[in-house]
C-alpha cells in the first residue's frame, strides 16, 4: 500500500467526515471510503465501534454477528470483496 495514498484519505476524512450527513450522503461515504482503501491496496485490520446505546444492552454474540453482517454486505456493495 502506498503511505501517501493512505495518508491522503487520512486528510480527507479529517474534512469530510460524515456526522451530519444524510443516510445516502454516510452510504456514498462509506462506498467511497472502502473503494479508495481497496485502490491504495489497505490490507490491514478494521475494528467495529459500537455506539449505538440500543446495542449496549445485546449479548455479545449478537453484536459480533451484526457487526460482521452489516459490514460484509457493505463491503459486498463496495465490490471490496470478490
Amino acid at each position: 500500500e502506498s503511505m501517501k495514498d493512505i495518508q491522503d484519505i487520512k486528510k480527507y476524512l479529517l474534512t469530510v467526515h460524515p456526522v451530519r450527513k444524510t443516510g445516502a450522503q454516510k452510504r456514498e461515504f462509506r462506498q467511497w471510503l472502502l473503494r479508495e482503501l481497496k485502490r491504495a491496496g489497505y490490507r490491514g485490520i478494521a475494528s467495529v465501534e459500537t455506539f449505538r446505546p440500543e446495542y449496549w444492552d445485546r449479548p455479545p454474540e449478537w453484536v459480533i454477528a451484526e457487526a460482521y453482517r452489516t459490514t460484509r454486505a457493505e463491503l459486498e456493495r463496495s465490490g471490496c470483496l470478490s
